[in-house]
């Protein structure tokens, strides 16, 4: 019956499967293909289903809807995309809460609806403790860092200080470059602190890889 049930729930969402998979490999996906599915992860909440590969591939659709939503000129659209967003995450984490990831997620969708520099630390504080060293999770962390406020920045100075430490001593100069290709004024404090420590060849590695630390303003 167990079986049964899965494969039902596997039918279910295939759809979504696919065109999370399609947004994963090819990072775009059809407004039509998107429109089909984006009503999927409330069905997942209300459903209270927390098989894995459905939460993950929720959290894409979710997350692409408020990608693609304009705030400017569909503010309700956004405003939907946002809150369901928010609902979908907080389940999730219900259901997986030891995936930095989804913590991520999570502050950055609370962030965006209104940053809370105090409460976007505590959630970044979980996403920073479960996962302080993998370079994806690292990689991801570092893009919205530099997309944070001064104020949240602050407020999460020893999570920023150590994901930072972190990368520029052991993480790979060129992905690290292409995620913060125009460094956020907010961030720059920071990018220097963890600089003092590099050796002049692993400064000429990140210069050369469109990351040319002296050069900061």
């Amino acid at each position: 019956m167990l079986a049964a049930s899965e494969l039902h729930r596997s039918i279910e969402f295939a759809d979504m499967f696919v065109v999370a998979r399609q947004i994963e490999e090819d990072g775009v996906v059809s407004t039509k293909s998107l429109s089909r599915v984006v009503g999927m992860p409330a069905e997942v909440v209300e459903g209270g289903y927390c098989r894995s590969d459905i939460i993950l591939a929720a959290t894409t659709i979710v997350l692409t809807q408020i990608d693609t939503s304009n705030q400017t000129s569909d503010y309700e659209g956004w405003l939907s995309a946002v809150t369901m967003a928010e609902k979908f995450l907080q389940h999730a984490l219900s259901c997986m809460p030891t995936d930095s990831n989804l913590w991520l997620r999570l502050a950055v969708v609370r962030a965006v609806i209104a940053e809370d520099p105090q409460a976007t630390a505590q959630l970044m504080a979980q996403s920073v403790k479960l996962a302080p060293a993998d370079q994806v999770t690292l990689l991801a962390r570092l893009y919205f860092w530099n997309r944070f406020s001064e104020a949240t920045l602050r407020s999460s100075s020893p999570m920023v200080e150590q994901d930072l430490d972190v990368l520029f001593q052991l993480g790979d100069p060129l992905q690290i470059a292409q995620r913060i290709p125009n460094v956020e004024p907010a961030l720059i404090p920071y990018i220097k602190r963890a600089s003092i420590s590099l050796s002049d060849s692993r400064k000429k590695l990140f210069a050369g890889s469109g990351l040319d630390i002296a050069k900061l303003p």
